[in-house]
């Protein structure tokens, strides 16, 4: 009986320790963006050079329902290309997918005023998103399609030293939002570009973190079923 509850408590243990966080992972199926098909007839490939973009992982904090990061992930021998965009939805429930609440963008470091875009650049960091938001589209590479937002008035700045983490050696592209209180209780949707919009990537998806401990306690009683009949 004493091994039962010990080793009851230690799968009680790992199940919750498991369902305090959750990713999801959005592959990369889009060609265009969204709204912006008609672009496909001259573009009709999914990447055209660097970055190339394999997915993107969302990681979300069951307990709190923030956001804790968001990774990129690229091809084996992709370059990042700078300035990019990433932005994020957290009012998703099926209502138009980019009505965007927060926008992450990082310029050059070194040519900061470099600009493939059709209208006016934010300065690097992350971003809420207010009414009267603009597409900025790309002028080169995948043509006439969004690449940024414009610095249009619409956007409050919320950390200007915001900026990912590229990992050169695994071609992940890290946002870490922890401690940025972003809340997803209420669905998410998110989108990601460089300014070529050489690849772009965008999607949703709402798990469900609780079926991990339904999981969890799903087995729980299995075993404490069994070794009651025997």
């Amino acid at each position: 009986m004493k091994k039962t509850l010990v080793a009851l408590a230690a799968l009680l243990t790992f199940f919750a320790g498991n369902a305090f966080g959750y990713s999801f992972t959005i592959e990369d199926t889009w060609i265009s963006f969204k709204g912006y098909e008609h672009t496909e007839a001259d573009f009709p490939l999914d990447e055209y050079g660097s970055p190339a973009i394999i997915n993107m992982v969302v990681t979300v904090n069951s307990e709190t329902n923030l956001l804790e990061s968001v990774t990129v992930n690229l091809r084996e021998g992709s370059e990042r290309l700078r300035f990019d965009s990433l932005w994020i939805n957290t009012t998703y429930n099926d209502d138009p997918w980019d009505s965007w609440d927060y926008y992450v963008i990082e310029r050059h470091p070194v040519n900061p005023q470099e600009a493939r875009a059709d209208g006016p650049l934010a300065e690097s960091g992350l971003y809420a998103v207010g009414d009267g938001w603009e597409y900025n589209l790309s002028t080169e590479g995948r043509i006439g399609n969004p690449n940024s937002l414009a610095d249009n008035g619409s956007l409050s700045i919320l950390d200007d030293t915001f900026k990912p983490i590229f990992y050169e050696d695994t071609f992940k592209l890290v946002y870490n939002f922890e401690g940025h209180a972003i809340d997803a209780s209420g669905g998410l949707f998110l989108a990601y570009t460089a300014w070529c919009s050489n690849d772009i990537i965008g999607g949703s998806k709402v798990p469900e973190p609780g079926t991990l401990l339904l999981f969890g306690a799903g087995i729980l009683g299995l075993g404490v079923y069994r070794r009651m009949r025997s």
